[in-house]
């Protein structure tokens, strides 16, 4: 399996087969993402397909999370 991350933030955006991994990525670059950071644990959150983020429901903690400065 691949972890396809961010060059941005290093956030997980996807997890492939190795042998789609080309493919993927090549699909990703067609998707807008958005990251953010969870205040509560402090990880960063990949939004695919997104071009902005108001709130999100973090992937690691689970808590809903207003984005006091919407984010691109």
């Amino acid at each position: 399996m691949a972890d396809l991350k961010c060059n941005s933030c290093g956030a997980v955006v996807d997890t492939v087969p190795l042998k789609r991994a080309g493919q993927r990525l090549m699909q990703l670059a067609l998707v807008e993402i958005s990251s953010a950071l969870c205040p509560y644990c402090r990880t960063t959150n990949a939004l695919a397909g997104y071009n902005a983020v108001e709130a999100f429901i973090c992937c690691e903690c689970g808590e809903g999370v207003t984005v006091k400065r919407r984010v691109q």
